[in-house]
């Protein structure tokens, strides 16, 4: 999606359960973090998440979507974006050294007065 290739990523971010530290708990509560490409919805998404954890669910065990929220497309043509990347002078790939530039630009934008889209979609490579 606009020459962005996408990285989902699946982290844990919280685990709860147990009611002391010596005693095997008869619940566990595992909470994770789904980061999904823009061109998947948040239903398709919970889909595919349920469809990578059932090969350690076991009897007795369950899968809730507690939230989701859709992905945002990149959204490269709008005017600020593609100064910025135009700004890079090659490739964005997220390394320091084109942050370094970006920020530059990011800064002039500001005191230009220009508002930016949020353009958080996973990683997005260029």
């Amino acid at each position: 999606m606009d020459g962005c290739t996408y990285t989902e990523s699946l982290q844990a971010v919280g685990v709860s359960g147990g009611v002391a530290s010596n005693v095997l708990p008869d619940r566990v509560v595992l909470q994770l973090n789904y980061r999904f490409a823009p061109d998947r919805d948040a239903a398709a998404a919970g889909e595919a998440l349920g469809e990578t954890i059932a090969p350690w669910l076991e009897a007795g065990d369950s899968f809730t979507v507690a939230d989701s929220a859709p992905s945002a497309p990149p959204s490269l043509s709008h005017p600020f974006l593609a100064r910025l990347v135009s700004a890079a002078s090659g490739p964005v790939t997220g390394r320091p050294d084109r942050a370094a530039r970006a920020g530059a630009v990011l800064a002039d934008a500001a005191q230009a007065d220009l508002q930016s889209p949020l353009a958080m979609a996973g990683r997005q490579r260029l």
